[in-house]
């Protein structure tokens, strides 16, 4: 026996050890008991709803559920291994239906003071001079054509995904449209700055770059001092806060960074974890992972 519609099979059994609480129906080992006949309509109607068939066997009524992927995208084209519309483009291929709600294209960053703030996740990267305090105003000149220099020239190939870049002293701050961009950067970076011979240069006192990197919820903003562009949050801090417990020579990163870093499937770098660290001025503890090129 079937419902009217053929969609759902009826099974009628001689016992389901439920007498005290009849009449009853069991539905995928669900038991539904005391039921009236609206009660069991309203059941009957859920599972229609549900867009789900049933398959009887002896002595059990099964539901199977038929799976559609629904999800919320701005609709624009795959970008790389991972992400929502390599989701969508394989969930596609295995035939099975699918419901997309396009949210439109991503809105323009602000042009102005009075704009408001736009908050997205970007790739962050710090970055200093482990021994700049050391160097007098006579080496400070040279430190800035040869050692600033080889970071502006290892920047460069990254410029397009550059959303801002910053330098007071020695101190370095940047902000990636990309955490793959980020990432790639921050290991130009150390490979630059680890070819130099500081001793040879004049500036002995030098003993490599400390590099911090994260992946956070940032806003785009506006400078009201200096009348520029602006990124800023809490995750700028956490970063910052990083960098100076990260070893010269090292690339110290977060686990969201290093997670969202991986799943890229940039196959040129790996990242290790390093444990929980504490960060600077007791800005608190986070499990820290060093990102380094694969051998």
């Amino acid at each position: 026996e079937t419902t009217k519609d053929g969609r759902l099979p009826l099974g009628h059994e001689e016992c389901l050890g439920s007498c005290g609480t009849a009449p009853m129906m069991r539905v995928d080992g669900l038991y539904h008991e005391n039921l009236d006949s609206q009660t069991a309509l309203r059941i009957v109607d859920e599972l229609d709803r549900l867009n789900a068939f049933a398959s009887f066997q002896p002595g059990t009524l099964n539901l199977v559920t038929v799976p559609a992927g629904a999800i919320t995208t701005n609709t624009n084209p795959a970008g790389g291994a991972a992400g929502t519309a390599v989701d969508i483009a394989h969930w596609r291929s295995t035939g099975r239906p699918s419901t997309v709600i396009s949210v439109g294209a991503e809105a323009e960053p602000p042009s102005g003071p009075q704009a408001k703030p736009l908050r997205r996740i970007r790739g962050i990267v710090f970055a200093d001079f482990a021994g700049f305090s050391t160097l007098s105003d006579a080496q400070l000149v040279t430190f800035q054509e040869v050692a600033m220099g080889g970071l502006a020239s290892a920047i460069e190939p990254f410029q397009a995904g550059l959303l801002s870049g910053r330098t007071w002293g020695d101190g370095l701050y940047l902000v990636f449209e990309e955490v793959a961009a980020a990432a790639e950067c921050a290991l130009a970076l150390q490979d630059k700055i680890g070819a130099l011979d500081f001793k040879a240069m004049g500036l002995p006192g030098l003993r490599g770059i400390r590099v911090a990197a994260h992946a956070a919820p940032v806003f785009d903003g506006w400078d009201p001092i200096a009348g520029t562009r602006l990124f800023y949050g809490s995750g700028v801090t956490q970063t910052a806060r990083i960098e100076p417990r990260t070893p010269e020579g090292e690339i110290y990163t977060t686990e969201p960074f290093a997670a969202l870093a991986i799943l890229t499937g940039d196959r040129s770098f790996d990242t290790q974890y390093v444990g929980t660290l504490p960060t600077a001025k007791d800005y608190g503890e986070f499990p820290l992972f060093a990102l380094r090129r694969r051998a």
